[in-house]
Parts: structure tokens; sequence; C-alpha cells
């Protein structure tokens, strides 16, 4: 089954995944899915899940050709920058909504710190290793 994935080339798994992500949001975010609560639950754990794998098979990539090394960053940077690129992805649907409640802020708030040293983190590491 992998073989069968990977064959395919990785521009079209990521613009599908990307595709994929957009529906998602604004699928949620139109309320589709109110009378489903494990239909909701779905659509919100891929909607996080999404960028976790677009950011793995980006990072692969990027690997392969060179650009980066693995000790600069390691994987569970791009995991945390992913993950916190889909929390972003469900307060972006519930703006849309007009539903943002209070302790949703804050977290958007904690995850945009988190992903400002995640990057802050991976800069430094790869100048001081060059």
């Amino acid at each position: 089954m992998f073989h069968i994935i990977n064959s395919i080339p990785l521009w079209i798994r990521i613009s599908v995944l990307i595709v994929c992500e957009i529906l998602m949001i604004f699928e949620y975010a139109k309320g589709k899915l109110e009378n489903s609560k494990s239909g909701k639950s779905l659509i919100m754990l891929l909607i996080v899940f999404d960028p976790i794998f677009i950011g793995v098979m980006l990072f692969g990539r990027c690997e392969e050709l060179g650009l980066i090394s693995t000790p600069s960053l390691n994987l569970s940077m791009v995991f945390i920058a992913t993950f916190v690129l889909g929390i972003w992805g469900i307060a972006i649907a519930n703006v849309i909504k007009g539903n943002l409640p209070n302790p949703q802020k804050r977290m958007i708030i904690g995850a945009f710190i988190v992903f400002l040293f995640a990057v802050i983190y991976g800069v430094v590491i790869t100048i001081l290793e060059k």
C-alpha cells in the first residue's frame, strides 16, 4: 500500500491534502456537521492532522534534496509547527462561523507563541550549523 501511495508524485499528494484541508475548514465552518457529533470530531481531528502530513512530506523531500540536515531541524519541530497550523485551521473555521470563545482565543495566542519559538529555533540552529 505504501508503495502505491509513494508512487504518486509529491506535488500531487500535497496539493490534494491542501485542497482537502480548505474544504474541511469550510464545511466545518458552514455547520453542516452539527447533527453528527462523531462526524464533527473526525473533521476537527483531520483539520489538525492534515498539516502534519503535509509538513512531514515536505520535510522528507527537503531532506532528500539536501536542503536541510537532519540534526538542524528534527521531525519533532515539524510536528510542533504543523500542529499549530492545524489549531489555527480550527480557529479560522470558528471565526468564519462567528463563534470564537475566549478559551480558544487564548489557545490561538499560545499556538502563535509556540509556532514563533519553533521557527526561531529552526532558523538559529540552521544558521549555527552553517
